[in-house]
């Protein structure tokens, strides 16, 4: 009985498969054609879905359904609820439904209007269609809050939009909230930096703008960005205005993230930020010859001994070094130039400067010539830069005229007592007309700032001054090589001399800060250049008006 049954069901199946080849031999006698590619995002069907603006809700689980079947994708990043869920979700997929589960420890707030936003989590399943921003509203208390909030966040070093971070509103007023309490609301950034908060109670609120990279929406690590505008802000159905936050990793305490001294004959420390300040190293023993050089965050330690072991004295820390293997680090890493600052043209009265790759300890100018056509010259100026690590020449280059530069075999010493190779190259002095000239003409600074104006190519800044108590400066840079030019202008606010980032505990806004990049200019021609600078800054320090927002009064006072 068991085996009939068993063969009428092979039979069956039999059938269907030889239906289907079938079906498929005569289809494939015509023209398959594909209809046009679904673009659409996926549709939320309304009738079998929660009602939006629900009061008196105090959901467990949220039931979606659309029209097609979806997928849910990254959702513990894309998927926002605000006010902040003490407990993480879970959101999927499953068909064409959605389900957002409440953990089941979750307490929802008594009179809060909740907002869940999706993000771009929710595709279609066959093309990958994104239903962008699709939100969810409802509130535990008798009504909807409708008040909303909108701004940019805007990059305060590249002046664009920032849309890695999130806005935080707090109804907690006190200065420490952002980093003990999750926010009351939050909104995520558009590509362009531009948020909107909606469905939001009267009330007076603390903003910022956070790059919260460990998820816990709250400010806690020194390389997170901020931004926060100086002021409070009262929300009401009457004053409204579009915010702008400038947004910047402050410079934390200067902390050694690490150290290597393995490499006879150097020490390398990395700091967690860029050293500004000159750091005071200090030997243990006096037969130890040492150098020092700082590259961003990195401190260099150059030194050469024979003594078994020494100590390194930091501001922060004592380091054991016992120097081994001089003999193989010769071997290996031989004494050489790495570059210099001209190639093979020169402008009349620039300085040449050829780099090496250790410091260099002592010279011989007898084995160093600059020749002309006619021979070498007299009374060349050389000498060693702060780092002893380039050799800078000044002689008076003669426009038009080819010189040719070498440096003879062990006419350098390196810090370990390693020589140099010989080393020769050609260089021309360009005459007036091979030359470029920028004329550039700075209005419209506060007179009462300070700035710091820089001309740069590439990363390299070949004209640098500080502007003082002037609303414009013009300036006439004259032989320069037919390069591209940049521009930086920084409002030096605390007269450093340089750009300075936010800082939110003393309430220091970033300065203001633009590069302009510019073009190439022509030889044996003068280019003009205007730069406004209350052009440069004005979309980002501005607050537009719009109903329903009031600044009250300054959180640093």
């Amino acid at each position: 009985m068991i085996k009939d049954v068993y063969k009428y069901i092979l039979k069956c199946v039999g059938f269907v498969i030889w239906a289907y080849v079938v079906g498929s031999g005569c289809a494939a006698g015509g023209q398959l054609t594909g209809g046009p590619k679904d673009v659409a995002p996926p549709r939320l069907i309304e009738d079998l879905s929660p009602p939006v603006g629900k009061t008196r809700f105090y959901p467990s689980t949220l039931e979606f359904y659309f029209d097609e079947f979806v997928q849910v994708k990254d959702p513990v990043k894309q998927v926002l609820v605000s006010p902040p869920l003490t407990y993480l979700p879970k959101v999927r997929e499953r068909g064409k439904k959605v389900t957002f589960e409440f953990d089941q420890k979750e307490i929802l707030r008594n009179d809060a209007t909740y907002t869940i936003n999706f993000g771009e989590s929710i595709v279609d399943f066959r093309e990958g269609n994104k239903l962008n921003n699709f939100t969810y509203v409802f509130s535990t208390g008798d009504y909807i809050d409708s008040l909303s909030l909108k701004g940019q966040v805007i990059n305060a070093l590249t002046n664009k939009g920032d849309e890695d971070i999130v806005v935080f509103l707090y109804d907690n007023i006190q200065d420490s909230v952002v980093r003990t309490e999750k926010p009351f609301y939050f909104a995520k950034p558009d590509k362009n930096g531009f948020f909107e908060f909606r469905n939001i109670k009267s009330d007076t609120f603390k903003i910022f703008a956070i790059n919260d990279k460990n998820l816990n929406y709250k400010y806690d690590l020194d390389n997170e960005k901020i931004a926060f505008p100086d002021s409070l802000y009262f929300l009401d159905t009457t004053f409204q205005k579009h915010i702008t936050l400038r947004s910047s990793v402050p410079v934390p305490k200067r902390k050694k993230l690490s150290h290597d001294t393995r490499t006879y004959g150097q020490v390398v420390i990395q700091y967690n930020a860029p050293v500004y300040d000159s750091l005071v190293v200090r030997l243990s023993d006096d037969a130890v010859s040492f150098t020092t050089d700082i590259k961003h965050d990195t401190l260099f330690v150059y030194y050469e001994t024979t003594i078994d072991s020494f100590q390194l004295y930091l501001p922060e820390d004592t380091l054991w070094i016992k120097p081994a293997n001089k003999s193989k680090f010769i071997k290996d890493y031989p004494f050489k130039s790495t570059g210099r600052s001209h190639q093979n043209k020169i402008i009349p009265g620039d300085s040449l400067m050829v780099f090496f790759n250790f410091p260099i300890r002592s010279y011989n100018p007898n084995l160093i010539t600059i020749s002309d056509t006619i021979g070498p010259l007299e009374d060349v100026k050389m000498g060693l830069s702060p780092n002893m690590k380039i050799l800078i020449f000044k002689p008076v280059w003669k426009t038009g005229e080819s010189y040719k530069i070498k440096i003879d075999s062990s006419a350098l010493h390196s810090i370990h007592g390693q020589v140099n190779t010989t080393l020769e190259f050609n260089i021309e002095a360009l005459t007036k007309d091979k030359t470029a000239t920028l004329l550039i003409s700075l209005k419209e600074m506060d007179s009462l700032s300070t700035y710091i104006f820089h001309i740069m190519t590439g990363d390299r800044i070949i004209f640098s001054d500080k502007i003082q108590y002037k609303v414009s400066e013009l300036y006439k840079i004259e032989n320069l090589l037919p390069l591209q030019y940049d521009f930086e202008i920084i409002e030096d606010k605390n007269n450093n001399g340089r750009w300075d980032p936010g800082n939110y505990d003393t309430k220091q806004q970033p300065e203001f800060y633009s590069k302009i990049t510019g073009g190439k200019i022509r030889e044996n021609r003068d280019t003009e250049v205007e730069i406004i600078w209350k052009n440069q800054i004005s979309a980002l320090n501005t607050e537009k008006e719009q109903p329903g927002l009031n600044p009250i009064f300054p959180t640093n006072k």
